[in-house]
């Protein structure tokens, strides 16, 4: 669940939004590609129709993650490359920038360059690929003086 607030300067507290958690990284996707449950309906059935519940029901349980793209240094993308090491695992890869497009170092969520969406076949697995994604999905810089990193 997202809840946002704002506290004023006399500690008045401002409700914005309490929701379910159908926002960044595509965490409501890889949630229905490894369980089998549709978050995004459901929210939107539970906004629209009062009498609709979840009906209780067996669901997948696999193993996944997500991993956001983003550049550790300044320069242009060139692009993303996927060794043949993780290429089986990988669900779903989406830039959010153009190749050419000017990137900064990453500091938060707005220098997002793409998100990887992963699935895996065991715990073993997952956190030997995860623990050096960066090799498996590298995303190529080129620096303003020329060659890709």
């Amino acid at each position: 669940v997202n809840i946002e607030a704002r506290v004023t300067s006399t500690g008045a507290v401002n409700m914005i939004e309490v929701s379910p958690r159908n926002g960044g990284n595509h965490v409501p996707v890889i949630i229905q590609h490894l369980t089998g449950f549709d978050f995004i309906r459901q929210g939107y059935q539970d906004a629209t129709d009062s009498k609709n519940l979840v009906t209780p029901q067996r669901f997948k349980r696999l193993l996944g993650a997500y991993y956001v793209l983003h550049s550790s240094d300044r320069g242009f993308l060139d692009g993303v490359s996927v060794n043949d090491r993780v290429r089986p695992n990988l669900l779903h890869l989406e830039l959010f920038r153009r190749e050419g497009e000017e990137l900064q170092t990453f500091r938060g969520s707005n220098g997002s360059v793409g998100i990887a969406l992963l699935e895996f076949a065991s715990v073993e697995e997952r956190d030997t690929l995860m623990d050096s994604i960066s090799q498996h999905i590298h995303l190529r810089v080129r620096h303003s003086r020329g060659k890709s990193s």
